[in-house]
């Protein structure tokens, strides 16, 4: 659909600003509204006369138009004075229009021509393929078994009850070995000592061991029981060593002389090597 091509210089042209100001709203929504009528029906700028009551103008709204140079007066009407090239002429539309409707033609034609042949060619093979099939089964006496389900490949990880005679259950495979909740007799041994010696040097031990007995005789549930207790308190030990600031750790050549101390004291040389893990 062809439509009416109004520039945004329009309302500064000399033509419109000639036309008196009280006359100029009128005017001018005339001739856009005739503008646009005459690009829907095809009649290149032509207005009839009879139009003019039809489109709300006045005849003294058409002279107005006339007086500036928009419009000119002819046989039964009037004219736009500029029409082409801005606007489309009629001959040039029809002929747009044409040729966009022989596109659809073309398109649609050789859509449906593509579908037949990918029918004939689908429909053929579907039917060889099945006849010949069904006839080779039919006429060699074989009953089709129901579809199976597709086996799959052995895991190597699963036992194997192939070999298990016939109403025997397979053995029950073992289960890993429950864990238990911490004694509440828990107690540092020598071993923990020494242990604590070389791989958390900078703890309190006995602070350490307290806390770690307390929270896990307190903690409830599933996760409150461990399969070996003498491992998890190691491991809470090296979390209390990684938190140590390094400032204050001890370097390994003074440790043999450390008691206790506070940070930013100075610390005292003992006799027993060991007394500092008694802190």
């Amino acid at each position: 659909m062809p439509w009416f091509r109004v520039g945004d210089e329009m309302t500064t042209k000399s033509e419109v600003l000639r036309i008196p100001r009280p006359d100029r709203l009128r005017a001018f929504g005339l001739w856009a509204m005739a503008g646009a009528w005459s690009a829907k029906e095809l009649s290149d700028g032509h207005i009839p006369q009879h139009m003019l009551e039809e489109l709300a103008g006045r005849p003294e709204d058409a002279q107005s138009l006339v007086d500036v140079g928009l419009w000119r007066v002819v046989d039964d009407g009037w004219q736009f004075v500029e029409w082409a090239p801005v606007q489309p002429l009629r001959e040039k539309v029809l002929e747009d229009r044409e040729k966009s409707s022989q596109r659809v033609k073309d398109f649609r034609s050789k859509h449906r021509e593509g579908n037949a042949v990918t029918n004939d060619v689908t429909n053929s093979v579907t039917n060889d393929v099945s006849n010949s099939v069904t006839n080779d089964v039919t006429n060699a006496g074989v009953a089709v078994p129901p579809s199976l389900p597709v086996p799959t490949q052995p895991n190597p990880s699963l036992p194997d009850h192939s070999s298990s005679k016939s109403g025997e259950r397979p053995a029950p495979s073992k289960s890993r070995t429950n864990g238990t909740r911490i004694p509440p007799d828990f107690a540092l041994t020598d071993e923990m000592r020494q242990w604590a010696r070389e791989h958390a040097p900078d703890i309190n031990l006995a602070l350490v061991t307290e806390k770690f007995v307390n929270y896990w005789l307190s903690k409830a549930g599933v996760n409150a029981t461990k399969t070996n207790w003498e491992l998890t308190w190691r491991n809470w030990c090296l979390t209390d060593q990684e938190r140590v600031p390094a400032t204050e750790q001890v370097k390994p050549e003074t440790r043999r002389f450390i008691t206790t101390r506070t940070p930013g004291q100075a610390a005292p040389r003992q006799q027993n090597p060991d007394a500092w893990m008694n802190r």
